[in-house]
């Protein structure tokens, strides 16, 4: 079978989940089908990742990204935006040369199936692609805009956030309906898909773990240090305000009863209002991009993910749980995935029930053990990536197969 995908960035390097779960779906269909990758790539992404990329694609179509806009120019260009349906996030995005791209490389290589990777690119694919169609959605996007509007204090902003929620609801609800089936990554936004949206052909495949890279470190005694770990992608807006209010309204409790525990802040491209964070509180550290994230949670005492707006899978919680550092999360940290409070994770929602539970696991070492033990036995025991990658295959086969004795 020859599928091509469509991707709004190259899965490359793995510094964001996303990224990760592309990589390795890819990586396991490129075993046993052909695969042409249309993305967004300049040359200095595409000589970084080298003979990576023939891991996941037999050919890569690359086109020069848009160009990113910060500070200022980002606000001008989002207020200019308003009026505009399309939402803003989706719309710097459907620019010309990714859909000619896609279209010339449909044309010359008749595919059996097309895959959207993600909400974004959508626009980029014809209303009738005259070929079998997935989207793959590792997020219900509206939903985090609306947790963004609840979160946020300043009336301004959350006037806006919730104008491209709206918008975004509608786009994501008429987009998914053109394809010929959606593949989310969890059973909560597969089931929210179907009850909002309406749609039949819609199927869950979980997020995975690599567990040989990710090898278990058992904790026999307590590190030097009592270090607390976040780890994700700092330019992500849910991941700034994870960090925000687990430093200003989690940490200061944690310092009172733990008077010598760390934070170290993991993740590529900090904004100046996380970088600062080092210098307004001493024991907060914020690292920027990493080589390798292995020896920061394999030195962790414990990894917390305070989310207060996402949506998806965690790949950052099951890659802790895989190199034996126990979790504390917020429910929406954790949501959509099969963890039992109190059995592989400890699960908080308030900043005086998170505080107590990164006390309990840095001062309590048989509960940590616990929880770290548990939980690698349970990503050893269900959620590898060839796994993973054979439940989508298996989708993509299914959606081909029905689409064509349909026809």
């Amino acid at each position: 079978m020859l599928i091509v995908w469509l991707s709004s960035r190259l899965p490359y390097p793995l510094d964001s989940g996303g990224q990760i779960r592309t990589y390795h779906i890819l990586r396991q269909l490129k075993r046993r089908h052909d695969v042409i990758l249309v993305t967004f790539a300049d040359r200095g992404a595409l000589t970084a990742a080298g003979s990576r990329l023939g891991e996941i694609a037999g050919e890569i179509v690359a086109v020069p990204p848009p160009a990113k806009k910060s500070g200022w120019a980002l606000y001008r260009d989002a207020l200019r935006h308003l009026a505009n349906p399309l939402p803003y996030v989706i719309a710097k995005y459907a620019v010309g040369d990714l859909r000619a791209s896609l279209e010339s490389t449909l044309a010359r290589r008749p595919a059996d199936l097309l895959v959207c990777d993600y909400l974004t690119p959508a626009p980029c694919v014809p209303e009738n692609v005259g070929i079998p169609s997935l989207i793959f959605e590792h997020n219900v996007e509206a939903v985090i805009w609306d947790r963004l509007a609840e979160q946020e204090k300043n009336p301004l902003k959350r006037l806006y956030l919730r104008s491209e929620a709206r918008k975004l609801m509608a786009f994501e609800e008429k987009t998914l309906r053109r394809f010929s089936a959606c593949i989310a990554v969890s059973e909560q936004d597969r089931d929210f898909f179907r009850r909002r949206f309406r749609l039949r052909e819609v199927h869950a495949v979980p997020t995975a773990v690599d567990t040989e890279f990710f090898s278990f470190s058992a904790r026999n005694g307590r590190p030097a240090a009592p270090e607390l770990v976040f780890v994700g992608s700092m330019d992500w807006v849910p991941n700034q305000d994870a960090v925000r209010y687990f430093v200003k309204e989690i940490f200061p409790a944690v310092r009172r009863r733990v008077p010598d525990s760390v934070l170290t802040v993991v993740g590529r491209n900090p904004p100046a209002s996380i970088a600062r964070l080092e210098r307004e509180v001493p024991a907060v550290q914020v690292t920027g991009t990493v080589a390798d994230v292995r020896p920061y949670l394999q030195r962790a005492r414990a990894v917390v993910v305070p989310l207060r707006v996402g949506g998806g899978t965690r790949i950052k919680i099951f890659e802790a749980m895989a190199s034996g550092a126990p979790v504390v999360s917020t429910s929406v940290g954790a949501e959509g995935l099969p963890l039992e409070n109190g059995r592989e994770i400890l699960l908080a929602d308030t900043p005086e029930a998170f505080a107590s539970a990164c006390v309990r696991v840095l001062t309590d070492h048989s509960l940590a053990q616990g929880l770290a033990r548990r939980a690698r036995a349970l990503v050893e025991a269900k959620f590898s990536w060839e796994e993973a990658g054979r439940a989508f295959e298996q989708i993509c086969l299914d959606t081909v197969r029905k689409v064509k004795h349909a026809d």
